[in-house]
């Protein structure tokens, strides 16, 4: 009996892990893309990096480097616009969003 005890419990602790598990949910792509845009809106440089490729880092730090050249003028610009998602496409794990920036008055396509 200890071993159907043992057994049962072990069945009932990894189904009750596995549930808990599970029920983290996974952002939406417009969350991300959001997420990185505001990042970059408040020149927080960093935190972009976090939502990048590995390939769009070094388009980052070049970006900041730019950044450190604007008057607050336009940083407060940059800070204030509004950012909409007008499109979102996904193709398996790869995702690509386009957001109107109404700062530029033009869309901006983040793909992921």
């Amino acid at each position: 009996m200890s071993y159907y005890r043992r057994f049962i419990y072990l069945i009932c602790a990894s189904g009750l892990a596995l549930s808990i598990s599970s029920c983290q949910k996974k952002p939406e792509p417009q969350e991300v893309a959001l997420e990185f845009m505001h990042a970059i809106q408040e020149s927080n440089f960093e935190r972009a990096k976090e939502y990048a490729t590995k390939e769009s880092q070094s388009v980052i730090l070049l970006y900041s480097i730019f950044d450190g050249k604007r008057n607050e003028n336009e940083r407060e610009k940059i800070k204030n616009a509004k950012l909409e998602v007008v499109n979102q496409k996904e193709d398996g794990d790869k995702a690509t969003v386009t957001i109107l920036n109404s700062s530029v008055s033009s869309r901006k396509r983040c793909c992921w």
